[in-house]
């Protein structure tokens, strides 16, 4: 059996054998949403993150059609911080969606001289946060926090805490009518299967928080799978990430701007 013509591409692009062509629109339909704000800290800020993937996905299946996706993160936020910014760096976009992936800070696991957002406090700014969406008319996904260390044998420092603080995040969406994405059980399940060693990094992340490609991929598939999207070809969308990794390699944060203006071309 020969080699799917998909895999093809995607092995030939990512080589550098073949140019990399503009981003043009797969499919003719009008996307589901007009405006995505992706709200969170470093995680989401990173300009070829999660979000970079998520808007070149888009990009790529609708061309001049694609929703807007505008990255609302900010470095070493907390869900007190991104309270405080919502309306400017948020509801001012008018979204149609808005997807929250926040509170690893709130952990302040790095810092000798950190100290946790109180649980009462993180889930009742997050139920804040929620109820302010939702009644800006906005569909609302609420991420749990993901990672703090890679093991999932249970023997990373702060693994009580961030399980329990995941926990406050999907209590918080089911009062106040967000969608939970679990995040966390996404990389956990992902987790046991690429790390049987049990690193303590370098699978998924970095430095035991900040994602890898790898790491990005996985939150990326998950709240694409969350918007409704699906492809029966590629379920982990890993071919379209393996075509947008090169475009990254090439361009690095440019490639989504580069990617936005091929696809307003007519």
């Amino acid at each position: 059996m020969g080699m799917p013509k998909k895999l093809q591409i995607a092995l030939i692009v990512s080589a550098g054998l073949l140019p990399l062509g503009p981003i043009q629109a797969a499919a003719p339909e009008a996307p589901p949403f007009k405006t995505l704000v992706l709200a969170g800290d470093s995680i989401t800020e990173n300009p070829t993150g999660y979000a970079a993937l998520i808007e070149l996905w888009l990009l790529e299946r609708y061309g001049a059609k694609a929703p807007r996706v505008i990255n609302a993160g900010k470095s070493s936020d907390r869900v007190a911080g991104v309270l405080k910014r919502l309306e400017a760096d948020v509801l001012a976009h008018r979204p149609d969606v808005v997807a929250v992936c926040i509170g690893v800070n709130d952990v302040a696991w790095w810092q000798k001289e950190g100290t946790p957002t109180p649980p009462e406090r993180y889930r009742a700014d997050l139920e804040a946060i929620v109820k302010r969406l939702r009644e800006s008319g906005a569909r609302v996904l609420l991420g749990t926090p993901a990672l703090l260390w890679e093991k999932t044998d249970g023997t990373s420092p702060s693994d009580t805490r961030l399980e329990q603080y995941c926990a406050l995040s999907r209590e918080a969406a089911q009062a106040a009518g967000a969608e939970t994405v679990d995040l966390r059980a996404r990389m956990v399940a992902a987790l046991k299967q690429r790390n049987p060693d049990q690193k303590d990094k370098g699978v998924l992340t970095y430095d035991g928080l900040h994602l890898n490609f790898a790491g990005n991929c996985v939150v990326a598939a998950e709240l694409l799978r969350k918007l409704g999207f699906s492809d029966a070809d590629d379920p982990d969308f890993a071919s379209a990430f393996k075509r947008f990794e090169a475009r990254m390699n090439e361009h690095g944060a440019q490639a989504v701007p580069r990617a936005r203006q091929e696809a307003a071309k007519p």
